[in-house]
């Protein structure tokens, strides 16, 4: 990469994908109050607050474990929590603070 674009056309591809995912999401929590933001809106439990947090968590772990094939450092916030695995039966707790 030089500058801040990706020399690969799939790689520019991949971004513009993410960039829009993002927009896409924001577009759909914008504007809620703190109390929405907190209420759950399915039966599972899940809230706006926790979906976007778990979504985060994913691109975390994907873009920096996944696609660089580094080992993933904790994200911002999530240094004291023990390493993820996804063989763990405790996995979902990681969203689920």
């Amino acid at each position: 990469m030089t500058n801040s674009q990706p020399e690969n056309p799939e790689d520019q591809a991949l971004l513009d994908f993410l960039a829009a995912q993002r927009a896409a999401v924001l577009s759909i929590v914008a504007g809620l109050d703190e109390q929405a933001w907190h209420q759950p809106v399915v039966p599972s439990g899940w809230t706006p607050a926790g979906l976007v947090d778990h979504l985060g968590g994913a691109e975390w772990h994907w873009f920096q474990g996944v696609v660089t094939g580094a080992k993933p450092e904790p994200a911002p916030g999530d240094e004291d929590l023990p390493p993820y695995d996804a063989t763990s039966a405790r996995a979902p707790m990681r969203y689920w603070r």
